[in-house]
């Protein structure tokens, strides 16, 4: 099992989005994958004017916007005409949110900024609906962080369908891993059918030939982000795997506390499947 292709997202105002690049060129390398590189923004069309004006003033908002897509299509091909394999540009004059979701059909895992670089949703993409609405993996990778070769993972479980779903799959990134730690972090004494619950998914891990320990935590202080990211600190993780606990309210995605946290907070890449 593996990732055939990995696409990476490139903000249309994103000053530094070098690190990402490197880091998704050197995945692509590892798994043998097409590389994909897109960038989407929506044009901001005039109003309330004459119509002759409006049709000079939307193509001159078209001909900019195309300028900065190219500089970004310029960029990736720079920073990746070393990387062996295919690799493919994809722009849209259209919304992040809309456009990259739609484009990861052709992807079997989706490299974001961890980060939204604006509130300005016509030219920046919300990490959190895009999590919730990719359909595939989402790795959401901090700016500071420029490779990844995940030989310590942690698996951020909970007894549910987002969890399952993405142990499976971070399988292609697991056969590769050292060490892996499945955690759970409870917030009463930990039960039996929990504990059941994380050493299936140890079993699980086993058959498929990886190498992986159990633990669960009782939480204290702070919450359970706060804990799984002490874990991964003390633990020195490179790759946190974490079900996106999400649901739409009114057409808006509104996150889980933990999945919000940790893609706020953690100083590691994560995987986040919905």
């Amino acid at each position: 099992m593996s990732f055939a292709s990995v696409m990476v997202h490139l903000d249309i105002d994103e000053a530094t989005p070098e690190n990402r690049i490197r880091l998704a060129a050197d995945l692509a390398h590892q798994f043998n994958a097409t590389l994909i590189g897109i960038t989407a923004c929506m044009p901001i069309l005039p109003r309330g004017v004459e119509p002759a004006v409006e049709l000079h003033e939307a193509e001159l908002e078209r001909q900019k916007l195309s300028a900065e897509i190219a500089a970004k299509e310029r960029l990736f091909i720079r920073l990746t005409k070393d990387t062996a394999g295919p690799k493919e540009w994809r722009s849209a004059l259209d919304l992040p949110d809309k456009a990259v979701p739609r484009e990861a059909r052709a992807a079997d895992l989706v490299i974001i900024s961890k980060d939204q670089i604006s509130d300005d949703p016509i030219r920046s993409l919300d990490p959190n609906a895009a999590i919730l609405t990719m359909g595939c993996p989402v790795l959401a990778v901090p700016r500071t962080v420029s490779s990844l070769k995940p030989k310590r993972v942690l698996i951020a479980w909970q007894d549910a369908r987002e969890s399952r779903r993405a142990i499976k799959d971070a399988l292609p990134f697991l056969h590769n891993a050292d060490e892996v730690l499945v955690t759970q972090v409870c917030q009463l004494s930990p039960t039996d059918e929990a504990k059941k619950a994380v050493n299936d998914v140890v079993q699980y891990f086993l058959r498929h030939r990886i190498m992986a320990s159990a633990g669960i935590m009782l939480r204290s202080s702070g919450t359970v982000a706060e804990e799984l990211i002490r874990v991964a600190q003390y633990e020195r993780i490179d790759l946190i795997v974490a079900g996106a606990y999400g649901h739409s309210r009114l057409g808006e995605w509104a996150f889980g506390g933990v999945t919000r946290e940790l893609l706020a907070s953690s100083p590691v890449c994560c995987l986040f499947s919905h």
